[in-house]
């Protein structure tokens, strides 16, 4: 479709906007395995649609923004659903299984355990099974060993470099780490909550909640507690940089 786009000259931020917003939701449409009463919002969907191709093509990516941004949920849903010939997606049993090699980033963390996780992925993908099997390395909290006095991301210089990355690599981070780290990956910036991102969360967290009750909620409710949640977000903000 962008192809053709392009084609007829036809292509304008809007054409783009609109390809991808289809694409997204193809994408996550076919993921069944999601959570009860998971809101597919923007961040969730872009998120989701990045770290998607990235893991599959090997591409180190970082994600950063604030707690709340469907950064984890994002990746737990995509484990969930690339289990490999298990998947129940036809298109998803083509691809490899994602197997989640996790670590926890702490101030206090150091470079060989680091270097462990690679080798424990390296397990992973040496393994002979009968499906493929594509480890990933979910790095989560890795702004806090950014702060550990042992220097332990250096170790990251080399094992993300392109022609040395064998695995999917996806870091999480709730602010911006040194650009020497940021420049071997590709950095999604999650962008703050907007308001129609709020009213849908609050929508679908209620009706997954009295799907089997008697509570009735109308729409202008709904709306008054994101519009009030957006504003108590607003007002913490503003205390703060005072």
């Amino acid at each position: 479709m962008l192809k053709n786009a392009i084609g007829y000259n036809q292509i304008n931020n809007t054409v783009i906007e609109n390809i991808l917003e289809n694409e997204q939701k193809t994408l996550i449409d076919s993921m069944k395995e999601k959570p009860v009463g998971t809101a597919v919002n923007r961040a969730l969907r872009d998120n989701i649609f990045v770290m998607f191709v990235c893991i599959l093509n090997r591409i180190p990516v970082i994600l950063c923004g604030k707690p709340g941004c469907s950064k984890t949920l994002a990746i737990q849903i995509i484990i969930s659903n690339l289990k490999g010939k298990k998947s129940n997606d036809t298109y998803f049993q083509s691809l490899p299984e994602v197997i989640a090699v996790s670590y926890q980033g702490t101030k206090n963390c150091t470079s060989e355990s680091i270097e462990n996780v690679f080798e424990r992925a390296k397990k992973y993908s040496d393994a002979r099974t009968q499906t493929e099997l594509l480890p990933v390395i979910v790095f989560d909290e890795i702004g806090l060993a950014e702060l550990s006095p042992h220097n332990p991301l250096k170790v990251l210089h080399n094992e993300l470099e392109i022609e040395n990355c064998k695995y999917g690599f996806v870091a999480i981070s709730n602010w911006r780490l040194d650009a020497s780290k940021m420049n071997r990956t590709l950095y999604l910036a999650c962008p703050d909550t907007i308001i129609e991102d709020l009213k849908l969360t609050a929508n679908t967290i209620y009706k997954s909640i009295v799907e089997h009750q008697y509570i009735q909620l109308d729409d202008v409710f709904m709306d008054g507690l994101a519009h009030a949640y957006l504003e108590l977000c607003y007002e913490l903000k503003r205390q703060k940089s005072n």
